[in-house]
């Protein structure tokens, strides 16, 4: 697959995944919505919620993460283009 970052390991994948999570989570955030809110609206319980967003679940399904991008009204397009942003920022300032 091409792209301006293609994932070339599993273990990329995973840290993407956590990424992935924690960009939703900072989008609950800035919605100043719970994790109880949106678990109960969602048909999650809260625990599972707070997992997927601490990176916990390595299993996350895609519909799981269309789902909390869908009730947030965010294009997960967009989630997932911060997310490897923010990961490529991280790798950066670990190179230096």
């Amino acid at each position: 697959m091409k792209g301006s970052y293609p994932m070339r390991s599993n273990h990329e994948l995973l840290k993407l995944h956590k990424y992935i999570c924690l960009e939703l989570k900072h989008e609950r955030q800035e919605q100043r919505l719970t994790q109880e809110k949106v678990a109960y609206d969602l048909g999650f319980p809260a625990s599972y919620l707070s997992n997927i967003e601490n990176g916990k679940k390595d299993t996350t399904s895609l519909v799981t993460y269309l789902k909390i991008a869908n009730y947030y009204d965010v294009d997960i397009d967009v989630i997932c283009k911060k997310a490897k942003a923010k990961m490529k920022i991280d790798e950066c300032d670990f190179d230096e």
